[in-house]
């Protein structure tokens, strides 16, 4: 039985150019599918849902969410983010039981859609046990956001200092437990790289970055702990990533890291974002997975910034995220 309800007398903001703007305007959902907007519907058996003196408009997407410290937020906004780090991914994590886990996940994501957006991504680094991470899934799924799990790795100390472990295997239970089926509700159906991806493989040498911005010796004394090497080495972070001792790592370990090496012809369709001027990877990296992407025949290009630096304000200007608002459009 198809379920239907009706938005009405909202001002809908379509942000699709064939509908446009309507300042009075109805919006008729069947199945959780928007099958109409118009200035007025006619839908009797519909649900109605009074939108007067309301904006209608497509949910916000929020791209990076800690859900389970939803919680603390309140606390950390204004405090030194020294201190959220040394606290927060330190005993205070570590500390976190899986029902401590559930209620910041839910009211997180209870919090999202009351405030407009529909879908985040949930940056998950509380996997100190499984039942965190079920505890986590569990409630995104009861509270009815559109979400992605990014699981991430446990708040103890074997696995936030100087850590060699790969990453938790717990991962796959997850994927086969929750995440078993490949249609749309768990496929990547496009994705967007902004500041560019990093080939691991040995080619990634003849592509080096632009030069090497300094680290300000007051940041290293302050974040940096005192025995570890400052800043460590690019052998040392490729074998953190790759889970084995820097001694042992491998070109076997860094083509694994590579995304060049997992591209398949159901790779989604990739905006590769890069500034040529990006101190930290170049931007012929992004060309070279954007080539692998094509050779397999998928559908990847890149989008060059001129002169942009990693993380540069380039990447927020109009025509930069038109760009990508017309990728989204043509691919979603």
């Amino acid at each position: 039985m198809t379920t239907a309800t009706l938005i009405t007398n909202g001002h809908v903001l379509s942000m699709d150019d064939a509908v446009g703007e309507l300042p009075v305007g109805d919006v008729l959902i069947e199945d959780g599918v928007i099958r109409e907007v118009a200035p007025s519907i006619d839908r009797p058996d519909a649900e109605v849902v009074d939108a007067t003196s309301m904006i209608v408009m497509p949910g916000f997407v929020d791209t990076h969410r800690h859900t389970w410290q939803t919680a603390v937020r309140h606390y950390y906004v204004d405090t030194d983010p020294l201190q959220y780090f040394a606290e927060m991914l330190g005993p205070v994590g570590a500390g976190y039981r899986p029902e401590g886990v559930y209620a910041g996940n839910l009211l997180g994501a209870l919090s999202a859609l009351d405030s407009g957006i529909t879908t985040l991504v949930d940056w998950s680094h509380i996997q100190n046990t499984p039942d965190h991470s079920d505890a986590a899934v569990q409630a995104l799924t009861e509270s009815g956001i559109r979400a992605v799990f990014a699981h991430g790795w446990p708040l103890t100390p074997e696995w936030t200092r100087d850590s060699a472990l790969g990453h938790p295997q717990d991962i796959r239970r997850l994927r086969e437990q929750y995440f078993a089926s490949d249609g749309p509700e768990c496929a990547i159906q496009a994705m967007v790289g902004y500041f560019g991806s990093y080939d691991f493989t040995a080619r990634a040498d003849s592509a080096r970055p632009g030069p090497t911005l300094p680290v300000p010796e007051e940041l290293l004394k302050a974040n940096w702990p005192a025995d570890l090497p400052r800043p460590p080495s690019a052998r040392l972070r490729h074998a953190l990533l790759a889970g084995v001792p820097e001694s042992e790592l491998t070109k076997e370990h860094l083509r694994a890291l590579s995304p060049v090496t997992h591209v398949h012809p159901g790779s989604p369709p990739m905006l590769l974002l890069h500034g040529t001027g990006d101190a930290i990877t170049s931007a012929q990296q992004s060309q070279w997975l954007a080539e692998a992407v094509q050779a397999v025949g998928g559908q990847a290009r890149t989008l060059l910034l001129d002169g942009a630096n990693h993380e540069d304000p380039a990447f927020d200007e109009h025509e930069t995220i038109a760009a990508v608002a017309d990728f989204f459009t043509t691919h979603l």
